[in-house]
């Protein structure tokens, strides 16, 4: 069986944490559940996860954030259709600090969410993002 899809990447997330409650955004296209973060880009390889992070979050949430960086929360996979491809998505906790948001295109809106009561919803996620709700699903079991 041959596999359709030509490469894997990696996508940093974080989960920001903020007065028990987490940010959770809105993709501009689909309206579904995302996390700040993103893909490393080919010449980050050797870049410190850290970093690629502080990139990201910078493109889609605005050069004012301040966070801190925790552990890893979970890892999943996803299916890009579009570009035949799969990404590994490593989703770190981080305490927000501060700054004003300012989404970038891709994202339409964000929602700070309550963690203690939060449960995802199959709907809040693209049709072939199984993995993603059932990590979302868990985590949020704890």
């Amino acid at each position: 069986m041959t596999n359709e899809f030509a490469s894997f990447q990696v996508s940093l997330k974080v989960m920001l944490h903020w007065e028990g409650k987490i940010l959770l955004l809105r993709k501009a296209d689909l309206e579904d559940i995302d996390l700040p973060g993103g893909r490393m880009n080919a010449q980050e390889q050797m870049t410190p996860f850290g970093d690629v992070l502080r990139r990201e979050i910078a493109e889609e949430l605005g050069e004012q954030i301040s966070y801190t960086l925790g552990k890893v929360g979970f890892v999943y996979r996803v299916r890009q259709k579009r570009y035949r491809t799969y990404y590994l998505v490593i989703v770190y906790e981080g305490d927000y600090l501060g700054g004003e948001i300012q989404l970038s295109d891709e994202h339409k809106r964000y929602e700070w969410i309550e963690k203690r009561t939060y449960h995802p919803n199959r709907k809040d996620f693209y049709a072939g993002d199984e993995e993603k709700y059932l990590a979302f699903q868990k985590y949020f079991e704890k």
